[in-house]
């Protein structure tokens, strides 16, 4: 935890080295977003945090905080995986109108709760889908159709991240540590901070 005493004791292997934390932002969401090919609603939001995004819309605000954020990703993660809207509304906690918030977010994420239709109409019809990795999702439930095959994307490419990292370092004293879903834990070398934007990259990129 980032408040936590444990955290200040965890330090690197080596003098004067560096341990680092890479976190995705907003991942699924951005992922889905990319997926709708739609290229107006990608321009305009490739750069943003969809979850602070919508916190903007549910508590009309230019500017929120972390805890608003944390409602707005909230009420994505439910929205998208498939929660009825009396639940999505729950999430909203401290907001008047949690209806007319609800429909804000709607409008603004309509392009992947299209898509979301799409792909669970045609997993519905065969009773499975298939992902960009040629991966097979079988979902038991309906509901989780979406939540499943947007889980089994992201791990794909998590591997795949993960071999591309090892392939990386395998010449330097770098070491990476581990994963945790999203994160990734590097003790990197004092004579090698280079690789930290050698690393983001990695990360960044995928086709």
């Amino acid at each position: 935890d980032k408040k936590s005493e444990e955290r200040a004791m965890i330090v690197s292997r080596f003098k004067n080295g560096k341990i680092v934390s890479f976190d995705f932002l907003s991942f699924e969401p951005r992922l889905a977003m990319f997926l709708t090919q739609d290229e107006k609603f990608i321009s305009n939001n490739k750069d943003k945090d969809l979850h602070k995004e919508s916190a903007k819309l549910i508590f009309n605000k230019i500017d929120v905080n972390p805890v608003e954020r944390s409602i707005g990703k909230s009420v994505n993660n439910t929205l998208l995986y498939g929660g009825g809207r009396e639940l999505v509304k729950s999430k909203m906690t401290n907001v008047e109108n949690s209806e007319e918030a609800l429909k804000l977010v709607e409008q603004y994420l309509a392009p992947i709760l299209e898509m979301r239709e799409r792909i669970a109409n045609s997993c519905e019809e065969l009773g499975y889908i298939v992902n960009s990795f040629g991966s097979i999702v079988r979902p038991q439930k309906s509901w989780a159709i979406f939540n499943n095959f947007m889980q089994a994307l992201a791990a794909d490419i998590l591997v795949d991240k993960l071999f591309q990292i090892k392939t990386l370092l395998e010449n330097y004293k770098t070491k990476f540590l581990f994963q945790v879903h999203d994160s990734f834990m590097f003790d990197f070398h004092p004579d090698e901070m280079f690789l930290i934007d050698e690393v983001k990259n990695v990360l960044s990129q995928f086709n």
